[in-house]
C-alpha cells in the first residue's frame, strides 16, 4: 500500500514537468535589406501563461550578442521574435536558442550569404 501511494505522490508531483517540452521548430531568416533577424518557433501548449519559451538568445559567430526573457508566448501555437542586427558579412552565423520555462532548449542557425 505505501508503493502505491509513494508512486502515486511522485507521478502528480511529476506531472507539470511530464507536459513541459521544447519547441519542435526554430527558423532563422535574415533579411539583408533592413538587417531584420526573424526567428520563428512552433511550441503548442495550452495556456501561455503558464507554458511559454521564455528565453531566446541569439549568437553570432558563437558569441552572445542578445538575451531576451518574456512572461509568455505570442500563442498557443508558438510565435515570432525581430532583432536588427546590422553589419553582417558573408560567412557570418546567426544561432538562435529558445528555452521552454518548464523544460527544454531548441536551436536553429544561419549562415550569412
Amino acid at each position: 500500500m505505501k508503493t502505491i501511494l509513494l508512486i502515486s505522490f511522485l507521478l502528480i508531483c511529476c506531472m507539470p514537468v511530464l507536459k513541459a517540452h521544447s519547441a519542435s521548430m526554430v527558423e532563422l531568416e535574415y533579411e539583408r535589406e533592413t538587417n531584420i533577424l526573424k526567428v520563428s518557433f512552433i511550441h503548442k501548449v495550452t495556456n501561455i501563461e503558464e507554458h511559454f519559451i521564455d528565453e531566446v538568445v541569439v549568437q553570432l559567430n558563437e558569441e552572445t550578442i542578445i538575451e531576451q526573457t518574456v512572461n509568455q508566448q505570442e500563442n498557443n501555437d508558438g510565435g515570432i521574435f525581430f532583432y536588427k542586427i546590422p553589419g553582417l558579412k558573408s560567412g557570418d552565423k546567426l544561432k538562435a536558442i529558445t528555452n521552454c520555462n518548464r523544460i527544454g532548449k531548441k536551436s536553429a542557425e544561419l549562415e550569412i550569404d
